[in-house]
């Protein structure tokens, strides 16, 4: 269906060939949708989630949020300041907000520079009641926020496609296969039996490759993956490294015969748009 954005966000361009995209204002009845955009390349983040909504069966509009206590060094301020709201601005009107995640799941969450202004947005969500979905270092920070879960690094970085198990039989589910697949693109995961210390906590799908995929409580969806990412995400993060002289292995099941100069095997996007629209048809209580 339709996503209204009603600013100049480049991701919102970069799909001109998109009819279901408006650069307009929407009608002030349509579900707003908060998109709080932690991404140093927010280009490509806009352009992956806004490509993502417009492929569910809903129309809503959409806002872009920064943070107050952060600056982007690869955007420039001019670009935010005309199409980015603060949190503060819009808070009272969104009715979900969605989180991505940050490069920065190295760090401990203390020595994030913007973790008090994230925190006290998660805290006012869920004092809201108002739904979110949190996404890969998103997803950590707000299961460590709000039940003290920590992260562990790993021996090799979780890259590539991963097949998964659904756990339950549930809404958010429907739709998708017992056996399924989703990118991950991480340097940390999380411990299984520190997430079944909460009774709160539901583990919905895991993959034994990857650990666990997705998880809810009451209020909100973690997503340690990245079910957004468009076909050739990985592959440029695959090169984007190799350039800088990094060692990466090829992420696994992706390339056709585990070649780079392949095509890619594209096997998580619908699965990933039936998530979310499950997702957004439970938080905003529509049929």
């Amino acid at each position: 269906m339709t996503i209204y954005c009603g600013k100049k966000i480049v991701g919102a361009d970069l799909m001109r060939y998109n009819p279901n995209i408006c650069v307009d204002i929407a009608d002030e009845n349509l579900p707003k949708i908060g998109i709080l955009n932690l991404m140093p390349n927010k280009y490509d983040t806009e352009k992956q989630l806004l490509e993502l909504l417009s492929r569910t069966k809903l129309d809503l509009e959409v806002n872009f949020i920064r943070l107050l206590t952060h600056s982007s060094k690869s955007v420039p301020n001019e670009y935010l300041e005309e199409n980015y709201e603060f949190f503060d601005e819009v808070k009272e009107d969104i009715d979900c907000l969605i989180v991505t995640g940050a490069p920065v799941e190295k760090l401990e969450f203390n020595q994030v520079s913007y973790i008090d202004e994230l925190n006290k947005i998660m805290d006012y969500m869920k004092s809201k009641g108002k739904k979110s979905v949190f996404i890969c270092w998103g997803a950590q920070a707000a299961l460590n926020h709000y039940y003290g879960i920590r992260k562990e690094l790993c021996e090799e970085k979780v890259f590539g496609i991963f097949k998964h198990k659904k756990l339950e039989e549930c809404l958010l589910l429907e739709g998708i296969s017992d056996n399924f697949y989703a990118p991950h693109s991480r340097h940390t995961r999380l411990r299984s039996e520190d997430i079944r210390r909460y009774s709160a906590l539901t583990t919905l799908a895991y993959s034994e490759g990857a650990g666990e995929y997705i998880i809810v409580d009451d209020n909100s969806l973690y997503i340690l993956g990245h079910c957004e990412y468009h076909k050739e995400t990985l592959k440029n993060e695959y090169f984007r490294d190799l350039n800088k002289g990094l060692s990466i292995n090829i992420p696994k099941n992706y390339f056709v015969n585990d070649d780079p100069y392949n095509d890619i095997i594209e096997s998580w996007q619908e699965d990933g748009v039936k998530l979310y629209e499950n997702w957004l048809r439970r938080s905003l209580k529509l049929q």
